[in-house]
């Protein structure tokens, strides 16, 4: 029902069977504004209203036909007009009318004779309060609704649990039913809860905020969670709200599922395993172990057998480790428990949790029983295949006390074993952290002295073993750092290839070799070559010949002026695009040689095919040289007959001695660098 505005012309019907009455009535009353309806009795007066809905009723008693009090009566019984406005008009001194009339349903009541002056302002209060009845209702009517479209159970309690009103919003309940006499808390939740609800009720109300407890209950053979919200309302009473969280409840198990549980093999995942260690440390100091498991160069089998077949590889291998684990194979392994857990942390790395070992023995027993089963032979998509794992290990509390520093440690540890050799296991040690700690220090102390140019070249000349003469240099890398004082190129260029570092490192060197040149050109009016080491990392990343080309227009000096070393390992790492490179350099006008030769595995049939001008005989073979005929002298004279053959120069390195001099020139050796000549230098 729509309530009408306060400035809406109000109608009245007047019901009297004095017409004299009805009259004055109409006067006064349209005087004042209001449409005025009028019957003669009762039966008049239904079958008015049947037609039209007045907004108030004046209703005398006494009537014939029928009587204000019947009429009331049906009107009342109407839903239409059950809230409908009713004044009954009664003698000053009939209380027994009074009282009949509000028995009937009237709203309110009005003395003869009738105070004329003072009807219209009673009607307009009585249209006023009819219409703030009607909103309170309408405002009740949409709050019960919407109570019960709420997947919720509303209900006001006492402090000690007594259901005083509910809204039950299950289907088959009925709106208007009202709560069972005496109804306690503990027929909603049970006996067991009971006494934890009622608590839950006192805090609520002793604090004055929202306390909420969660429950099981036993409904329609399954088990239902359930939440109860309880806030004081005041007067010593609650609302209590009570809310089947049980689809809340399972989303988060998917959640949880989602975000713990490794998709492919099922086994908990990285996040879990944080989680976990942390909660173990917390909760126990009772050491355990911790394996990271490391597969040895796995991504050869994804490139052979694709994903697919890699991820059947890789749930074969954590089925057989879990298997030697004894391991728990979910994420809801008991924390205080002596369970393994194995735990996939992304890629083909795992992880173990090893409560059951007590000392370091039984430690390198699993790790060796681990290694054992990775490298059975398996057949995957009809390829048989053996994959080794490096594994690496540490110790709670010893090696760390929360989750990531447990799990650096161990992956440090397996990083140990890959380095040695791979298909090992490794235990970590403090020197380990110390190691990586120093390594990454170093890392950005030659970030920074690359940027701040504190890096030099020196610069070692090489000789003519016809004509003593120097033919050109090679430019080596030095670093003073104001801290350590002189690095050794041998602690910092690892570093700097296994950084990244090489690739700016090298471009400086570039840079600062033909600055070099150009500064002798200018002073001797002669090219001076220069050789600069390019490393395999570098040769692998970018175009080396468009770098080079790049500097030397940068430069503006000729092609003449720079030569290119290229150590054996280096060649080795894709020889067509070793070939493809030589091949570009030639074709500007450098010179390239091979570093460091005979100490790699290259094959003779390439090094017949590379377009290379040089070869230089490694340090190692030159320092064996002697008058006897010794294993080095062999290598030595095998290296220049081969390369002289092939037509390649030969340059020796580490050339000590007049007598080793004097050999490499019977050998045939067209060069040699080393400190019989001069030691590098500024």
């Amino acid at each position: 029902m729509n309530t009408p505005p306060i400035t809406a012309v109000a109608t009245i019907l007047v019901v009297d069977d004095d017409e004299g009455q009805r009259r004055v009535a109409r006067a006064v009353l349209e005087a004042e504004g209001f449409e005025v309806h009028e019957a003669a009795d009762g039966i008049e007066a239904l079958e008015s209203i049947a037609l039209s809905l007045p907004d108030i009723v004046v209703l005398d008693v006494e009537m014939p036909r029928m009587n204000g009090f019947d009429c009331c009566r049906e009107l009342r019984s109407d839903a239409r007009t059950r809230l409908l406005p009713i004044m009954m008009s009664t003698g000053l001194d009939d209380t027994e009318s009074v009282t009949q009339a509000y028995a009937v349903g009237a709203t309110d009541f009005t003395t003869k004779p009738t105070n004329w002056t003072a009807l219209p302002h009673q009607l307009r209060f009585l249209l006023r309060a009819a219409r703030n009845l009607r909103q309170v209702r309408e405002y009740a009517e949409q709050n019960d609704a919407l109570l019960r479209a709420l997947p919720d159970r509303v209900m006001r309690m006492s402090v000690d649990g007594e259901i005083l009103e509910s809204v039950w919003t299950e289907p088959s309940a009925d709106p208007e039913a009202a709560a069972p006499p005496r109804q306690f808390i503990s027929s909603l939740v049970g006996t067991k809860i009971a006494a934890r609800a009622l608590a839950s009720l006192r805090e609520a109300s002793e604090s004055g905020q929202l306390s909420t407890i969660e429950y099981e209950v036993a409904e329609d053979h399954a088990v239902r969670a359930k939440e109860l919200r309880s806030v004081s309302c005041g007067a010593g009473e609650l609302v209590v709200v009570e809310r089947d969280v049980t689809e809340a409840r399972e989303a988060q198990a998917r959640l949880r599922q989602l975000a713990y549980i490794d998709s492919m093999t099922g086994l908990p995942n990285r996040t879990w395993l944080l989680d976990d260690l942390d909660r173990r440390s917390e909760a126990s100091s009772q050491p355990f172990a911790m394996l990271f498991i490391d597969l040895d160069q796995f991504r050869l089998v994804n490139d052979l057998l694709g994903y697919d077949g890699g991820n059947e590889a890789l749930t074969t291998i954590a089925e057989r480790i879990a298997v030697r684990l004894a391991a728990k194979s979910s994420a809801t392994a008991d924390v205080d428990g002596y369970e393994n857990v194995l735990v996939r942390l992304g890629g083909d790395r795992f992880a173990a949790i090893c409560p059951q070992c007590d000392s370091p023995e039984s430690l390198r027993a699993i790790a060796a029983n681990i290694s054992a089963a990775v490298a059975q032979p398996m057949l995957v998509t009809g390829q048989e295949l053996v994959v080794t794992t490096s594994i690496g290990s540490c110790w709670y509390p010893d090696d760390g006390t929360n989750g990531i520093r447990l799990l650096q440690n161990a992956e440090m540890a397996a990083r140990e074993a890959k380095s040695a050799g791979r298909n090992t296991h490794y235990e970590f040690t403090s020197s380990l952290r110390r190691r990586a700690a120093e390594h990454v220090d170093l890392v950005a102390r030659l970030r920074r002295a690359i940027e701040n140019d504190e890096l030099q070249l020196h610069f070692q000349p090489k000789i003519s073993l016809g004509t003593g003469r120097i033919k050109g240099f090679e430019a080596l890398l030095r670093w003073h750092c104001a801290r350590d004082g002189w690095v050794a190129p041998m602690r910092f260029i690892p570093v700097a290839e296994e950084s990244g570092l090489i690739i700016p490192l090298t471009e400086w060197v570039l840079r600062s070799a033909l600055r070099t040149a150009q500064f002798w050109h200018s002073h001797l009016q002669q090219i001076v070559p220069i050789a600069v080491n390019i490393s395999a990392r570098q040769f692998a990343l970018r175009e080396p010949a468009e770098l080079i080309a790049q500097a030397l227009r940068n430069a503006n000096m000729p092609a003449q002026c720079l030569e290119i070393e290229l150590t054996e390992s280096a060649v080795m790492i894709d020889i067509a695009k070793t070939v493809e490179v030589l091949t570009d350099l030639r074709g500007l006008g450098i010179r390239s040689s091979i570093d460091d030769f005979g100490t790699g595995h290259s094959s003779l049939a390439y090094l017949r095919d590379l377009p290379v001008d040089a070869v230089k005989i490694d340090r190692s073979f030159v320092t064996g040289l002697d008058a006897s005929d010794s294993a080095s002298n062999h290598v030595c004279q095998t290296i220049v007959t081969l390369s002289r053959g092939l037509g390649f120069e030969v340059i020796a390195e580490g050339v000590e001695t007049r007598q080793q001099q004097e050999i490499l020139r019977a050998m045939g050796c067209d060069q040699a660098q080393g400190y019989l000549f001069a030691r590098p230098m500024d």
